[in-house]
């Protein structure tokens, strides 16, 4: 089981006041009421910023996939205009060095 640990948290006076009176109400002690809000409270604030961080390494992603595909675009073009390919030395690997299937 989990260790607890103690807080002090100074609270405005009308927020101690209904913390009292809803402790009287749900007959629970205030200092399970508190730390069950900053309980939800934290939780809250926690995936609230994993989303945000999700968003941020979303947009990391997308942007290095963007450069990926921009790349092999500017591949294709490079390989369209004949620049990188010999049609007639293009299946070369297919024979030996003396013409041969090999």
């Amino acid at each position: 089981m989990a260790r607890n640990a103690t807080l002090v948290v100074e609270l405005p006076s009308d927020v101690t006041a209904s913390l009292s009176r809803l402790a009287t109400v749900t007959r629970r002690g205030q200092s399970a009421l508190a730390a069950d809000a900053i309980t939800d409270y934290v939780a809250r604030v926690e995936a609230d910023t994993a989303a945000q961080l999700s968003e941020a390494e979303w947009q990391v992603e997308k942007e290095r996939r963007n450069a990926f595909l921009r790349e092999i675009l500017k591949e294709a073009r490079r390989r369209s205009t004949g620049e990188a390919f010999d049609a007639a030395r293009s299946q070369d690997f297919l024979y030996d060095k003396d013409g041969l299937p090999g």
